[in-house]
């Protein structure tokens, strides 16, 4: 009896969610669907489907009591996927990658609960790296390196949560710029260099912002 009722309970709370989930849908002007958005209890809860006039899927997202959880996925007017992302309640967690139009990945990030937190690259369209660094709670950290399309390195920082320095070269080595960095931000000094490494002009900035060049400010 016991078995029997327990049975019974399961199917009368199933019977219970089903009534409270629900479909809504939108149309474009022409019958089209536009969107399709899964809810429960009047909240997004399942899968919530949007779509381009031409009928093409546009994005994708998976819902969880009113939150976004999982995996969702942006695509472009043709089909080809734009943008990869994961997210844990609502916030952005674990990897998102952002694609070109041709398909090749264009950029690369890893979030933690909704802060950019571990390894970046960034790529050319032929595939080839162009950025490789990392972050620690959305701040630049540890080695920064830039490349050119040749893979030759053209740029690279130091940095410890958001502070350092972040040089640049010419094609001959020599090196053409030094940025000072404070929470990842242009703040402090700004030189450069011809490429006999003679310094030629100087500037000053703050939180992003140039002030002046040194010279001004001395005077």
């Amino acid at each position: 009896m016991k078995y029997a009722f327990y049975i019974l309970l399961i199917g009368f709370l199933i019977a219970l969610s089903a009534c409270n989930r629900s479909t809504k849908e939108t149309y474009f002007p022409d019958g089209k669907i536009q969107s399709s958005l899964q809810y429960q209890h009047n909240q997004l809860d399942g899968t919530s489907s949007y779509y381009y006039p031409n009928g093409q899927l546009q994005s994708v997202y998976h819902y969880e009591n009113g939150k976004i959880n999982g995996q969702s996925l942006q695509y472009y007017y043709d089909g080809k996927v734009d943008l990869d992302e994961q997210f844990q309640d609502g916030l952005h967690h674990g990897y998102s990658k952002k694609y070109y139009k041709s398909g090749q990945l264009m950029e690369e990030f890893h979030y933690q609960l909704d802060s950019l937190h571990g390894v970046y690259r960034a790529y050319y369209t032929e595939s080839q790296l162009r950025i490789e660094g990392y972050y620690f709670q959305n701040q630049f950290d540890s080695v920064w390196s830039y490349f050119d399309q040749y893979g030759r390195l053209v740029g690279q920082g130091n940095f410890i949560k958001g502070q350092g320095q972040l040089i640049s070269f010419f094609s001959n080595g020599q090196i053409k710029t030094k940025t000072s960095y404070k929470k990842s931000q242009k703040d402090g000094s700004y030189l450069q260099f011809n490429q006999s490494g003679v310094l030629i002009d100087s500037f000053w900035y703050k939180n992003n912002e140039l002030i002046s060049n040194n010279e001004e400010i001395q005077h």
